[in-house]
């Protein structure tokens, strides 16, 4: 934890957020090469130097200035040339310039400091509304070690760390558990372990979280708890937010462990749960399921004879087949296949 805290508080100084409070007519944003640009206006025309946009930036003030799907025909306009991409920005403020005061509030918008291609630039990271609450992915876990000293008993196995979310990932290990994973030996790796999950999105994607699962060492698969109502979750939003998830995270360590342990005795439980062929239990659930692609469920059929996944036609390995398949996804599309994964174990059983 201390690496990854140390590694957090350089990230932050290097990047220097500001956050700007005001109306995004007078944020002019031009199409330029295939990327977009910006740059704050008032009455006596620029107001700054000029920024870049990262692709949340753009698409989060997109939805705020343009009509719905708007935004991806401006970028296929501004990618045919020089005349399109004068088009598209005219377009884009032609929008920004129909939001007066009295028309549209004011938004945070959250600049910083990043390297592009060698040197260091001003980006637009992103934009929110006035009442969001900035909350550092420091912030959360020196909250965390101030407040729920227990995580620090805990294994830290897993992080994610992107522009867009922070995932970290702790597990319930004793003292023989340590040495098994040290060695690498199969008692540990073949056996679920108590897991809890931190998330956070500096970008305003995603609450501040805790939530409870199982964790196999094996091939790092997981399944959170089924039931939304063991986790713990608070909204980027008021001048209190911090204060609210200090006292929010105190005692819930032994909470989320208890609920963890449900779901360990419902994977141990589904090992013993006979569904038939694996492949046709998959496209039985999964093609209900609108959101969840043919490809993936040809992923998830191949992942069935993974050595990692449970042998047998059991409703564990099926479980394992979605949620190992689920780790070649987008973050947040692997979050919502490992909470599918989740419910359907829990219907399984019932």
């Amino acid at each position: 934890l201390d690496p990854l805290l140390d590694h957090l508080k350089r990230v932050e100084e290097n990047q220097n957020p500001i956050d700007n409070v005001a109306n995004l007519s007078n944020l002019r944003v031009e199409f330029h090469s295939g990327k977009l640009v910006a740059y704050w206006t008032n009455a006596n025309g620029r107001a700054s130097n000029e920024m870049f946009l990262s692709a949340t930036a753009a698409s989060q003030l997109s939805q705020e200035v343009l009509p719905t799907r708007f935004f991806v025909g401006l970028k296929q306009l501004a990618n045919i040339d020089g005349v399109g991409e004068n088009i598209a920005t005219d377009a884009w403020n032609k929008f920004a310039s129909l939001l007066t005061p009295d028309r549209a509030a004011p938004n945070l918008v959250r600049t910083v400091n990043m390297k592009l291609n060698g040197q260091v630039h001003r980006v637009i990271r992103s934009c929110h509304s006035k009442t969001y609450a900035p909350y550092s992915n420091r912030q959360f876990l020196d909250d965390l070690l101030a407040y729920a000293p227990e995580l620090s008993q805990l294994h830290l196995v897993n992080v994610l760390l992107t522009d867009s979310t922070m995932r970290l990932r702790f597990v319930v290990l004793d003292q023989t558990d340590n040495l098994y994973l040290l060695t690498g030996q199969d008692p540990l790796l073949m056996r679920p372990t108590q897991m809890i999950e931190v998330w956070n999105s500096e970008v305003g994607l995603r609450r501040v979280g805790l939530r409870a699962g199982l964790w196999r060492p094996i091939c790092t698969n997981s399944v959170c708890h089924w039931s939304d109502k063991t986790e713990y979750n608070w909204i980027h939003r008021g001048k209190n937010g911090s204060l609210k998830i200090q006292s929010g995270v105190q005692g819930a360590i032994p909470q989320l462990i208890q609920s963890a342990n449900e779901v360990v005795t419902a994977y141990e439980a589904a090992k013993f749960v006979e569904i038939g062929p694996v492949s046709e239990w998959l496209d039985k659930k999964l093609e209900k399921v609108e959101w969840v692609g043919a490809e993936f469920i040809a992923r998830a059929k191949k992942a069935i004879t993974d050595p990692s996944t449970t042998p047998g036609e059991t409703l564990a390995s099926g479980i394992d087949a979605i949620t190992l398949a689920s780790q070649s996804c987008e973050v947040f599309v692997q979050d919502d296949l490992e909470r599918l994964a989740s419910v359907l174990l829990h219907e399984g059983l019932e």
